[in-house]
């Protein structure tokens, strides 16, 4: 797979794991708004019977009932009802039921402060829902919620009169000043919340940055440098996957070096043989596709490992790469005398080991350079 393409997978796992985190925090959201529904209505239960039986209720007990009990605790559980269902929807995406779920917070919080902004503290429940959405670090959302939130209270304030004992807040300049004082409040409140969102956005984005770094370190230990093909730790790890499938899955090893390979160092210099390492190398990449990964061995040695081809398959691969790396030399103007590969076979068999794999692929490749640009298979020995 290209590094970028990596890298891009690597990211896209990191952001699964986010989802499913943000998933799992929603359904903790919804039950948090159901408590929240489910808590105020036995609140207002049994303050009915406290009040009733003190006598502070200053209305018909009908009236009571409608006005703290009924449409309240009705508002609160329509937006538990909503939510899920956005929870169940199947076609709404996650970014829709989370907006839905904390947009339905917010509301219940109106509603509870609504019926009862005879208590001045209690603005404290619009900074619930805020505080509810900096988990999911949507700075989008928290800033819709806030902002739904101090609007519901500046019209619960200035223009509803749900509870006819509370004073308006433009009576005195006391009440006055407690109303800018709460709305001060919950914006001081929402600036913190978008410190927090901005702090774990940084702190995710330093953990993506971190985990494409290890990534990215722990193919660079598996990678050539020269030829950018797996090195040998690359082969024992290949090696070990294919003792664990090998009973049900045919493998092939293939050695391979460039024939005169010193000689092409010894009379154009280290550079041109490197040059050459390098052009076979991208031809390795590109001629052995999903089914076979090649690995520098060392020097000009290589080998192949295929997984799930027969030999004659394997045999075929060999000898595109043979042409494709000549191609790429003459392409570049390479014209060199020592030019060609040769390659040696091996399939593995039930019980063998990896270094008796290679051992009978090392065999074939010998016989394979007796003649040059050969390929050879262990036992039968034929190209």
């Amino acid at each position: 797979m290209p590094q970028n393409d990596q890298e891009t997978t690597n990211v896209e796992i990191i952001q699964a794991e986010y989802r499913r985190i943000n998933r799992k925090w929603m359904g903790l959201h919804f039950k948090a708004l159901f408590g929240l529904a489910l808590f105020t209505f036995v609140m207002e239960i049994a303050m009915f019977f406290v009040m009733g039986q003190a006598g502070l209720i200053s209305t018909s007990n009908d009236i009571y009932m409608w006005k703290y009990i009924l449409i309240p605790s009705g508002v609160n559980f329509l937006c538990v009802l909503v939510s899920f269902l956005a929870k169940r929807c199947t076609k709404c995406s996650d970014t829709v039921k989370i907006y839905v779920v904390s947009l339905c917070f917010a509301l219940a919080g109106f509603s509870v402060y609504n019926a009862h902004s005879l208590f001045d503290a209690l603005f404290i429940v619009f900074t619930i829902p805020m505080l509810m959405t900096t988990a999911y670090g949507n700075l989008t959302l928290t800033t819709l919620v806030a902002t739904c939130s101090v609007i519901a209270k500046a019209v619960s304030d200035l223009w509803l009169c749900w509870d006819p004992a509370r004073v308006s807040v433009t009576a005195t300049a006391t009440e006055y000043t407690d109303f800018a004082m709460s709305m001060v409040l919950l914006l001081v409140f929402y600036a913190a919340c978008v410190i927090v969102i901005h702090i774990e956005k940084e702190k995710n984005d330093v953990s993506i940055q971190k985990e494409l770094e290890r990534q990215r370190l722990s193919r660079e230990m598996l990678i050539d440098g020269l030829t950018r093909i797996q090195n040998r730790h690359g082969l024992r790890r290949a090696f070990d996957e294919m003792l664990k499938d090998c009973d049900s899955v045919p493998y092939q090893l293939a050695m391979l070096d460039l024939d005169n390979f010193k000689q092409v160092n010894d009379t154009y210099g280290h550079q041109k043989g490197d040059r050459c390492l390098q052009v076979f190398g991208g031809v390795l990449r590109e001629a052995c596709g999903d089914s076979a990964k090649p690995f520098r061995f060392g020097g000009d040695e290589f080998c192949i490992l295929f997984r799930g081809q027969e030999m004659g398959s394997a045999v075929e691969t060999c000898r595109r790469i043979q042409k494709q790396y000549t191609a790429a030399l003459e392409a570049e103007g390479e014209k060199l005398p020592f030019h060609t590969a040769s390659f040696g076979l091996a399939a593995y068999r039930a019980g063998m080991t990896p270094t008796q794999l290679i051992r009978e692929s090392d065999a074939a490749l010998y016989e394979a350079k007796r003649e040059k640009d050969q390929i050879k298979v262990f036992q039968a020995l034929e190209q």
